[in-house]
This record gives C-alpha cells, structure tokens and sequence, in this order.
C-alpha cells in the first residue's frame, strides 16, 4: 500500500471517528434499507395495512374527505404520513415501498435521539443501538406494514424535550403524537405529575398551564381545517368510538383467557373476523365489555396515581439521568398497562416500547442489564412468531401467554420500582451482572 493510500485510508478513519453517531446511523440505514429491498421483492403487500393507507390517501387525492366521505380510524395527523408516499406515486408497488423509506426514516430519527439520550445519560451508545437495531430487524418485515414507529419517534422527541426541560415543546409534540395514534395522550398526565411534583421548579404551575394550552393548540390546529370543511366534530372524534366500540381482539388478555378457558372445556367461544383481525366472543366476553374501557381507564389512573406517589420523593431532579430515567420508567408503566389491559393487544403495540425498554436493558458505558435485555428481545421475538403463524397455528395460544407472561414480569419489575420494592433495575441487583466491554478509539 503506498503511502498516499495509507494517508488517505488514515484521513477517512479520522473523519468517521469523529462522527461516531453518523457512522451508527449510516450503518444502520444500510441495513434496514437492504431488509426494505428484500421484503419488498418477496412480496406485494396488497393485504397488508399499507394497502389501506393507500386507498385513503387515493381517497383524499381524489377530493374525498375523511371522517366524512369514508371511515377513518385514526386521529386526523395519521393523514400526513399517509399522503407522503402518495404525493409521489398512484401505483400501489411504489406507494408501499416509499412508505417502507419513512418507516425507515423515522426509525433513524428514533436511533438519533436515543443516542443523545444515551449521551447524556453516560451509557453507552453502541449497547442502545445494537439492542434497538435488534428489536427493529426481528420484526422488520411487520414493521414496515404498520406507521407504529412513527408515532413512537414522536413519543420519544418528547420525552427527549421534556428531559431537556423543554416543557412546552415536550407538551406539544406529545399531543401531535396522540393525534397520530390515541396512545400517547396518556402520557401527558406523567409530563404534568413530574411539573408539579419538582418543588424547586417556582414555575411548576406556570409550566403546566403553558403545556396543556400547548396541547390544546396543537388539538385545534388538527380539527380546525375539518371544521372548516363541514366536517361535524363528532364525525371527526369518530375515531374515538371506533376504538371503543370493539371487542375483545384475539391477542388481548381477557380473549386468551377465554380462548384457554374454552380449550379445557370449561366455556365456549367463537373468533369472529373484526377491524383485519379477529375478535373472541363469549358469555364471558358479553358480561365483560359494557364495562372494559371503564377498567382500563381505571387501571391507567391507578399507575398514574403510583406514579405521582413515587415521583414526589424521588430527589436529585437536577441529575439527568435520574430525571430521564424515571420519566422513561414512568411511560413504560403507562404504555405497558394499555397494552396489558386494554380490549386490543393488537403484536405491533410492542413498538412502542421498543426505545424505552432498550433504556432499561442498557446499565451504564459497560454493563448490560441481561434478564432485561434478553426478555426484551424474546418479547419480540414471540411477537413475530405470532404474526408469522396467524391465530390458526397449533401453538397460538402458548406463543401469546409466553410472550404476556415476559411482559407481565417486566412490567412488575417497573411496578415493584415505584412501589420502592427490590427489582432488577436495582443497582445492587445490576453489580451483579456480568460485564460487557466495548472499547472506544480516543
């Protein structure tokens, strides 16, 4: 090798080692844009549910109006995403494989901050990467079908904002997020309980009234152009019935209880096909649903009221990472009592824990909190395994319990923490865990 070539193979090596962060996100877009071309060439997607944001994009293209021409599920900001890929395309082919390029997009956009969350919080990168870039590969084929990752970018933004003491902003990007998929409204209440509860902040009060005026900003800026058009706000808050009015869906709780409860004979059951998927139907199931969304409203309001309890004395606010630490804990136990309880369990919710639990599994620059990590990526696993073999697989119940059981005890390791209990978060716990190196050119 001559020495223009050692010089110049130096030079690169300098420059991409001072450009940590942009190596790891090239690297990752190369693979996830490798796994985008694969799955695309092996399959068409016209049963997947890109097929329906394509149609509803078509839709609006065509003049038609959601909420009002035809039924649209979701909240009025899930458009956007939608009508990107459609602003370049009619054909189905392309639309879903540029849709494949934002769920790309925003999986980098979620990498990125999770590495200056990593960053600040003194763990290491490198671990948080490798684990999220293992989550996204395993149940990338499903991912790319579903804009779940969008909506955690944004979750995540926020959390990332509110951690840099940003309230207003963290606020608002929260209420955009929900105003894509439902879920993140319910961790606007951890933003105000964590306003509230930091006794040194003399603008605690200020700052929650500034957040929930931010969020109602963001609300009108989403229903007004509706309006506008004609459009009833009932039409418009649809999406909320629509949810609310349906069944038990096959991967919930209360249905695999029922479906093992049918299994041993002791009740019986039908699976009735609802929203592409399935819904189980019971006595049981008939006795419990007038009053389903009550109880998990309820269950949601005793996490948030745990929550309060732990973070009023939870000391050192001004540490950063204590405070995004607990905040991340915080969403997690809101986020995952949703999944738990709710009526549907449908396998991409694990999307949405995706960057936050990879801050559990991640200890410090050496250490990685095993049980945490490998239960995170057998969750998903499980998750994959449900959707590869459809709920017609012989083993369809024992994959969900598996896969709820390791949800189940996570999320009562994150119960145990508020409670002030010993878990495997704990420090003493983690000392003990083997150390994992990774060694760092200075």
């Amino acid at each position: 090798m001559s020495e223009s070539d050692c010089s110049g193979s130096m030079s690169i090596y300098r420059l991409l080692s001072g450009h940590k962060t942009l190596v790891i996100l090239i690297i990752s877009a190369i693979i996830m844009m490798v796994m985008l071309v694969i799955y695309h060439s092996i399959g068409d997607g016209s049963e997947t549910d890109v097929f329906n944001f394509y149609k509803q994009a078509e839709a609006i293209k065509a003049g038609q109006l959601p909420y009002k021409d035809f039924v649209f599920e979701f909240p009025p900001f899930a458009l956007i995403f939608f009508m990107i890929p459609s602003i370049f395309t009619s054909d189905l082919q392309t639309y879903i494989f540029l849709f494949g390029i934002e769920i790309v997009f925003f999986s980098l956009v979620t990498l990125y901050f999770m590495i200056n969350v990593a960053e600040k919080m003194k763990i290491n990168k490198y671990f948080v990467s490798i684990i999220f870039m293992a989550f996204i590969l395993i149940y990338f084929q499903q991912m790319i079908r579903k804009f779940d990752i969008i909506v955690a970018a944004f979750t995540f933004i926020s959390l990332y904002l509110f951690c840099e003491k940003k309230y207003t902003s963290g606020y608002a990007v929260m209420a955009f997020a929900a105003l894509v998929k439902v879920y993140p409204a319910f961790l606007i209440p951890i933003f105000i309980i964590m306003n509230l509860t930091d006794k040194e902040d003399v603008m605690r009060k200020k700052n929650v009234l500034k957040g929930i005026v931010a969020c109602l900003g963001v609300a009108l800026v989403a229903i007004v152009p509706f309006i506008l058009m004609s459009v009833p706000i009932s039409d418009i808050l649809s999406f909320i019935g629509f949810h609310s009015n349906r069944g038990f869906q096959i991967e919930s709780i209360v249905a695999l209880i029922v479906q093992c409860l049918g299994s041993l004979g002791l009740t019986t059951f039908v699976i009735v096909p609802s929203c592409d998927t399935y819904d189980v139907y019971s006595s049981i199931c008939n006795a419990l649903l007038p009053y389903w969304s009550a109880i998990t409203l309820l269950a949601i309001v005793l996490v948030l009221v745990l929550i309060m309890h732990h973070a009023s004395n939870v000391k050192c606010r001004s540490n950063y990472r204590v405070f995004t630490s607990e905040i991340i804990m915080y969403s997690l136990a809101v986020i995952m009592t949703f999944m738990l309880v709710n009526k549907v369990f449908s396998t991409q919710y694990v999307i949405w824990i995706y960057a936050l639990i990879t801050f559990l599994a991640v200890i410090n620059e050496k250490k990685i909190n095993m049980p945490i990590a490998v239960l995170s990526i057998l969750i998903v696993v499980f998750s994959g395994l449900i959707v590869y073999f459809g709920q017609y697989y012989d083993l369809f119940l024992i994959v969900n319990i598996i896969r709820d059981l390791m949800l189940l005890f996570v999320f009562s390791q994150i119960i145990l923490h508020l409670l002030g209990k010993k878990n495997i978060f704990d420090p003493s716990y983690s000392e003990a865990l083997p150390e994992l190196r990774i060694k760092e050119t200075k």
